[in-house]
């Protein structure tokens, strides 16, 4: 037996792409083929690329109409090889493997002129064995036939009927596919196609490790893990009687745990292939926490095939990393309530306070999403104290490299099926796709010690209750469901719970939707599940002010609009247009929000609260200033709810979005250049591992008082002392001051009492601020709290005198240190050199948008400064 030979298909170089004709043929193409930018591959990214297309991200936005032609026409991705082996016929190998992680959408491949296969799905990898004599020692010729996705789609819709869908076409609910390549409240309607996987692959073999999963079962106790490896081999059984497969296994630091040889077995249902199964127990395991919690140790695995007449393995798993955690979601009575229940994770049996946001895939075009782009995105989210990311159901399941990055990061996912705002269909062949794919992500997603929750969809349930498709909450009769427009309660309420109940036999936690509610109760109840909270922006529409009244169990969105960095709405004009014509009301910026209503609803919460300037630059800094302000009454007033062991109101927070897939107006709070919005830092403060809070009260005789709180999410208790000082807006002068000694205990939330603001009725606005010190006077943690609205603050006031005093420069990271003899509301910073601003993503802050406050420091470090550059800085007017 001879070592499996691979030929390395996911070379760009290979691949050339063409527009099929309208032959019937579907070998047929047009003459013109233009390479492949990169791999994976996107027929926009390679047109675009070739000069072929227009940049769609740029101009007015007639380009999504323009370009539609590309989702409804047929493209051809052609590849050339020769055998990587030119021997390979001699070694006379029994079986030969075609593999390709992924293809968007609905395919046929083609190998030499013959096809091979078939996909229909972009959720599940195309893997099929071929005939050895298909290849030739050179010039063989592999062809990916794509079929318009838009046009598929309007076929599957005629030949079922049309259904109803918030966003995009509702023809798309009919295809396995990322939804919102038809277009999203936050992206442009580009039906992108493409070989979408990572890898891919033909390997010729005997026998092979096919794969290697594993379920680690912790006890309850944390004193063992039981670690259950399955390994999969295909080939022939005839050559397995002196075969076998060596199982190793490491621990963090690298030192063998485990090294086991398991004798091949032929499976009696399935002929060509072996299953071979092993338990390890771990005595006294490392284990993975989240970060804030704890440390993130990675154990690995990895397999080899060997075989007696081999010196070399026939074939390898090269080591994957994992990680060891009990993870539970816990649903428990809330006291002093009938109808409440909590809605938090404890990660080995530690409770954790959820803080993170909302992820969409990282681009439009999905091949400009490297490696690189994932680890950058996640960095930027942890650098911000965030420790969940949610993988929303409108997009895709995303590559390993998230889900590896989050396990090394201590970043615990969330994970939606992908079903997104809609009535899904729940035909058999559609069912049995859903099925197959969900096997498929549930199987390698199970590795991660990251992913600890599943959601059947997202705002399926809240679509199926706002629309007319004869949705009963309180039915469990599934010919009722069949018979209903929402008949995709057989997927979420049956299929995906049996698929993670088999496929992940230690088990993980599930509900059918996202937001959910239990017993029959309406997906808006805030009394138990979690919630997508959107009376502010969408629904009444409340004022922000009021998201302390708006909490859920757990808040899985909600979000309020701001322009990205100024910078970044550059690009949304053509380079020849005059700077006249680039202002927030123009058709281009217009046209690079996809929100409905956006302009009603960004100029009503601005006008609200804030006094702004209408060029480009006062307009981006006041709706930055706006959303940070939103969030971080959000996530201030949320977090206050954490409270302690048996009394968990709120358990975690997610932003709606953390990024774009396309420079645009959103609710993202960092933009697609990787350029953080004033809310970033915001919610960075307010994540940081303890915090102070405050919150005005006017009592009935006009005094003004704060309600103050400390949150610890550490696992130490610190005894503080809290400082509480009222000042005169416009002077800075001390009006009231009161000191007192806190004992925060770990991992809870406290009220720390009400503190009068002044004496007497004060006629002058007031701003208060509070402080946390220890014993040696380090600065732990602070906070301040203003008049609203803002707009009401006056006007005619002294300059604030903001100081900016620059402490060193080590390895290119500058340290400030920020004062202000008066309060000073939302201080920006910027990086100037030679009169131009520097980008904000190279040039980047550890803090910003900051309310200073008299008698505070605060210190912030710059990375990428240069001698040359000065700060400048800005504030609220």
């Amino acid at each position: 037996m001879e070592p499996s030979t691979i030929i390395d298909l996911a070379d760009a170089s290979l691949w050339k792409l063409s527009r099929a004709t309208e032959s019937n043929e579907i070998t047929e193409a047009s003459t013109e083929e233009v390479p492949a930018a990169s791999f994976p591959t996107s027929v926009f990214s390679d047109l675009l690329n070739s000069g072929k297309i227009a940049d769609p991200f740029v101009g007015d936005g007639g380009c999504e109409a323009r370009l539609a032609w590309i989702g409804n026409s047929d493209w051809i991705y052609t590849a050339r090889f020769d055998a990587a082996d030119p021997d390979i016929h001699h070694k006379n190998p029994r079986n030969a493997l075609l593999h390709f992680d992924g293809i968007d959408t609905c395919a046929t491949i083609l190998l030499n002129g013959k096809p091979v296969g078939e996909t229909n799905s972009m959720f599940v990898p195309f893997s099929e064995v071929v005939d050895t004599q298909l290849i030739k020692k050179k010039g063989n010729v592999l062809k990916v036939v794509i079929r318009g996705a838009t046009r598929v789609a309007k076929e599957l819709e005629m030949v079922h009927s049309t259904r109803k869908v918030w966003n995009g076409d509702a023809s798309r609910v009919y295809l396995r596919k990322a939804q919102y390549h038809w277009g999203w409240d936050w992206g442009p309607a580009l039906v992108d196609s493409g070989i979408s996987g990572r890898r891919a692959f033909l390997e010729f073999f005997d026998s092979r490790i096919e794969s290697v999963e594993w379920d680690v079962h912790v006890a309850k106790d944390l004193s063992c893990a039981d670690l259950m490896v399955k390994t999969h081999v295909m080939g022939d059984p005839e050559l397995w009687a002196d075969a076998s497969v060596v199982i190793s296994i490491r621990d963090p630091d690298g030192s063998v745990l485990l090294v086991k040889s398991l004798r091949l077995q032929q499976d009696l249902v399935l002929s060509t292939w072996s299953t071979l199964s092993t338990t390890h127990r771990i005595h006294v395991p490392q284990l993975w926490y989240p970060r804030g919690y704890g440390a993130q140790p990675l154990y690995s695995i990895s397999a080899a095939l060997l075989h007696s007449s081999s010196p070399l393995p026939l074939s390898k798993i090269a080591p994957q990393k994992f990680g060891i955690r009990l993870a539970k979601l816990i649903e428990n009575p809330l006291p002093n309530t009938t109808d409440k229940t909590s809605f938090y994770f404890e990660i080995n049996n530690v409770p954790v306070l959820a803080a993170g946001s909302n992820w969409i895939p990282a681009d439009s075009f999905l091949s400009r999403a490297t490696d690189a782009v994932y680890e950058r995105w996640l960095n930027i989210l942890a650098a911000g104290n965030q420790n969940m990311i949610r993988v929303w159901g409108g997009g895709l399941y995303e590559p390993d490299i998230l889900y590896e990055t989050c396990d090394k990061l201590g970043i615990l996912v969330w994970q939606d099926f992908m079903f997104a705002c809609g009535a899904y269909p729940a035909h058999a062949d559609f069912v049995s796709n859903v099925e197959r794919e969900a096997r498929v992500q549930v199987a390698r997603l199970k590795r991660f010690a990251s992913v600890i929750f599943f959601a059947g969809n997202n705002e399926d349930y809240s679509f199926a209750e706002s629309e007319d498709v004869g949705y009963d909450p309180h039915s469990q009769d599934e010919k009722q469901w069949a018979a209903s427009r929402f008949p995709a309660r057989l997927i979420y309420e049956r299929v995906l719970p049996r698929v993670l109940e088999e496929c992940w036999p230690a088990g993980v936690a599930y509900k059918p939707g996202s937001p959910w509610s239990k017993d029959g109760r309406s997906s808006f109840d805030t009394g138990t599940g979690d919630i997508h909270q959107w009376n502010v922006w969408h629904g009444s529409q409340e004022p922000y002010q009021k998201y302390g009244k708006l909490a859920g169990r757990f808040v899985s969105e909600f979000g309020m609009q701001a322009y990205p960095a100024i910078e970044t709405v550059e690009t949304f004009f053509q380079r020849e247009t005059p700077l006249a014509e680039m202002h927030p009301l123009s058709n281009v910026v217009d046209q690079h929000n996809k929100a409905t209503g956006f302009s009603k609803r960004i100029a009503g919460y601005l006008f609200e609260n804030l006094r702004f300037g209408t060029s480009l630059q006062e307009f981006v800094y006041a709706t930055q200033l706006m959303q940070a302000e939103a969030l971080s009454t959000a996530y201030r007033l949320w977090r206050r709810e954490w409270g302690e062991d048996g009394n968990r109101r709120v358990g975690g927070t997610l932003v709606w979005q953390l990024n774009d897939c396309w420079p645009c107006v959103s609710w993202s709070i960092v933009d697609y250049f990787f350029r953080p919005k004033a809310s970033y830092f915001a919610i960075k403060r307010l994540l940081a591992p303890i915090t102070v809070g405050l919150e005005r009260v006017v009592a009935e005789d006009d005094n003004i008082f704060v309600q103050a709180w400390a949150i610890n999410t550490t696992t130490t208790m610190h005894e503080l002392n809290l400082i509480v000082t009222s000042f005169e807006y416009t002077s800075g002068h001390i009006v009231h001051e009161t000191e007192t000694k806190v004992v925060l205990r770990p991992n809870q939330s406290f009220e720390l009492g009400r503190f009068p603001v002044s004496d007497t009725h004060h006629a002058q606005a007031l701003v208060v601020g509070a402080i946390l010190f220890d014993a040696e006077e380090n600065l732990v943690a602070s906070t301040s709290d203003w008049p609203q609205p803002l707009r009401h603050l006056p006007v005619s006031i002294p300059d604030r005198v903001v100081r900016a005093d620059f402490e060193g420069l080590v390895e290119g990271k500058a340290t400030f240190t920020l004062s202000a003899l008066r309060p000073t509301k939302g201080v920006w910073l910027s990086a100037v050199m030679n009169g131009r601003m520097q980008d904000s993503a190279i040039v980047s802050m550890s803090d910003n948008m900051i309310d200073l406050m008299p008698g505070v420091e605060v210190t912030v470090v710059i990375s990428g400064w240069q001698d040359a550059m000065q700060l400048k800085s800005d504030w609220y007017k």
